[in-house]
């Protein structure tokens, strides 16, 4: 009895301590890391107290920010792969540590895509990693490499939003011109097309959000998932193109769409659009795996 009970005692011992540090927790422990360092994260200079810097850093991000990380956390708790960490896994998680040390939050940003892509590139039996990977790394896109990319881009982007909502308003409003970026109502009302009004700037934030829905909904990509980001980014823009256009009628106009109740009837608008394509989505392309 003893002699039989002994190495059942020592299986469980070794099943308990594999998935105690397993890798699959081993990246619930990272990515958990990850999201701390980025919501915690303070600027430089930073006045007040600490709780209330803490809750304007909860507060400054999206709820798709916020729905995506639940979304990876989600499908890293439900995936299967019962291996042991690596030793490359160990020093993946060592690397990321250490550089969430440091005072640059363009750290953090460049050691989730590391995370992300380390994860996809090592988990092909695992569909969940795999879907975890994709969202980890459009999260990472949409916080720090698309932000630059369109930096890269702006002057031009920016000429093809003027152009877009300049034209419908010379069409449909007398008395409107438009050149390069600034838009001209009559009674000098003007208005200057700047970065974060323009209408590719959300593109990513709205594909962040039906990235981690379709994932959640299921772990494989199919043909339809294309016209569904295709639909989100349409309109994302349309929106956002109809917002410019009523900004650019007067000085009023301007007020109330951009600080006012019109910004947030324009961003509640824009989340329940997204929120509604991706769903429908999910339905017409399915839910399998």
């Amino acid at each position: 009895m003893l002699g039989r009970a002994t190495p059942g005692k020592g299986s469980a011992a070794a099943r308990i301590g594999a998935t105690a540090f397993g890798r699959r927790e081993y990246f619930l422990w990272l990515v958990a890391l990850l999201f701390a360092s980025q919501v915690l994260h303070l600027p430089a200079g930073t006045t007040g107290t600490l709780g209330h810097d803490l809750v304007s850093a909860f507060a400054a991000k999206t709820m798709f920010y916020y729905l995506a990380w639940l979304s990876v956390a989600w499908l890293l708790f439900d995936s299967e792969d019962t291996r042991p960490a690596s030793l490359s896994d160990l020093t993946v998680a060592a690397a990321v540590g250490l550089a969430n040390m440091l005072p640059s939050s363009s750290l953090t940003w460049l050691s989730t895509t590391g995370v992300a892509i380390y994860l996809w590139a090592t988990s092909h039996e695992d569909r969940n990693q795999q879907a975890a990977a994709a969202v980890l790394l459009a999260v990472a896109a949409n916080g720090f490499w698309a932000p630059r990319v369109f930096d890269i881009f702006a002057h031009g982007l920016l000429r093809l939003d003027t152009a877009l909502v300049g034209s419908i308003l010379q069409a449909t409003q007398p008395g409107i011109s438009w050149h390069d970026t600034i838009m001209s109502a009559p009674g000098g009302h003007s208005i200057l097309v700047f970065g974060p009004c323009s209408s590719f700037h959300n593109i990513s934030l709205g594909l962040l959000c039906w990235i981690a829905l379709t994932k959640l909904a299921r772990t494989a990509w199919v043909a339809g998932d294309a016209v569904v980001a295709g639909l989100v980014a349409l309109v994302v823009i349309g929106l956002n193109t109809a917002r410019l256009y009523l900004m650019a009628l007067g000085a009023e106009d301007f007020q109330y769409w951009h600080a006012g109740f019109g910004a947030e009837i324009f961003a509640w608008a824009t989340t329940g659009a997204v929120l509604l394509i991706s769903a429908a989505g999910i339905q017409l392309t399915g839910r399998t795996q």
